[in-house]
């Protein structure tokens, strides 16, 4: 029995070392970060369906201001180039009227 219990556990260790586990990015329907993890080049996908421009702030890992981008009326794709960028978490903020959706860029 406790070998067996030995094989199990060695088992579930060679598979988390041989499969990572895969971020897939989530669309709520206002808000989409891909790819995550990033390397070069992360896009954001921005559904504005308000009247009202909104605005979308990316933050580095130290809470820096990377950029502002206002987001009028309709659909649009924001690309962050990361190239320069050290690896980490990104912080990602759409504000659109009195609501605030947030996601994350993952830097390799």
């Amino acid at each position: 029995m406790k070998i067996f219990r030995l094989s199990k556990f060695i088992v579930l260790l060679v598979l988390l070392a041989c499969s990572p586990p895969e971020i897939v990015p989530q669309w709520n329907g206002v808000l989409l970060v891909y790819p995550t993890p990033a390397e070069v080049i992360a896009s954001i996908s921005v559904r504005n369906t308000t009247t009202a421009i909104g605005s979308l702030k990316v933050f580095d890992p130290e809470g820096r201001l990377m950029t502002s981008q206002p987001v009028p009326a309709g659909e649009h794709t924001f690309n962050v180039d990361l190239r320069s960028s050290s690896s980490g978490k990104y912080y990602v903020f759409l504000e659109l009227g009195v609501r605030t959706f947030s996601d994350a860029i993952f830097k390799l």
